[in-house]
């Protein structure tokens, strides 16, 4: 029998809230207009952001922004 590992089987949880309370959280964010504190890259510029993250510069969440037609 193969394990979980074998299968490539992966398990992901939150340690933060049930899904419940991250929907009642969802909805109050949505609700009062909270968001995220992001800083987007182009995609182009990838090898600038890992280099800016490894040298710990990142305050914010960094997201790779992807061009589409």
């Amino acid at each position: 029998m193969l394990t979980w590992k074998q299968r490539r089987l992966k398990f992901s949880g939150s340690a933060i809230a049930s899904p419940h309370e991250i929907e009642q959280m969802l909805k109050l964010a949505s609700k009062e207009n909270i968001v995220a504190n992001t800083q987007v890259w182009p995609l182009e510029n990838v090898n600038e952001a890992i280099a800016s993250f490894r040298e710990g510069k990142p305050r914010y969440r960094y997201v790779l922004q992807v061009k589409t037609q």
